[in-house]
């Protein structure tokens, strides 16, 4: 068994006595082995940390809209790899211009842990920073979603100077994201 990280669409199913709960897609193909996941805010996507067996990696990957990250994190990005890597984001909405070649899968990993905190925090406070295109500018956004932003990232230490009413959501997330480089990520083992 390894640890595993996977990016995976979000569905809404029941677990134990939770009849309508949001869950990663393909949770029940590794029920029994200790796993967690972080959510993309209220987007239907999750970074899903597993200790999978090697079968049950193999049955994930055999679903075309899961990705998987190396085994080994520190395994560079080659520009094959970052055309998958970018395709896959963009479809789940998650902004994906910063992926370079040359970066380790390790970065990949920690930028995209600091979008998915920051989405998090926002659906914590009942605000959905995604309300429109990755392209719309953060002007866009009702006052308090832009206000919910800033608390957001305040809660998480993070500094948003450099983000202006005239930044996309997508250079937004981005900074916010390359703000996680050299913080760990920390996954809890709990049984969803």
């Amino acid at each position: 068994m390894t640890i595993r990280v996977y990016l995976m669409p979000i569905v809404v199913g029941s677990r134990g006595r939770f009849a309508s709960i949001r869950l990663p897609k393909y949770l029940g193909l590794v029920d029994g082995r200790s796993c967690t996941m972080l959510r993309y805010g209220q987007e239907d996507a999750c970074l899903f940390v597993a200790d999978a067996t090697d079968d049950q990696h193999a049955a994930l990957l055999a679903n075309s809209d899961v990705r998987a990250f190396p085994a080994d994190l520190d395994t560079v990005v080659t520009s094959g790899a970052r055309t998958q890597i970018v395709n896959a984001l963009e479809a789940l909405n998650v902004p994906a211009q910063w992926v370079a070649n040359g970066q380790t899968f390790r970065i990949v990993l920690r930028r995209l842990a600091g979008i998915f905190a920051l989405q998090c925090n926002m659906e914590g406070r009942a605000l959905r920073f995604l309300q429109a295109s990755l392209d719309s500018q953060v002007s866009t956004l009702p006052q308090a979603v832009r206000n919910g932003m800033q608390d957001a990232a305040d809660a998480l230490g993070l500094s948003t100077t450099g983000i202006t009413g005239t930044t996309t959501l997508r250079a937004a997330l981005a900074a916010i994201g390359a703000q996680f480089e050299s913080r760990p990520v920390i996954a809890c083992k709990t049984a969803l």
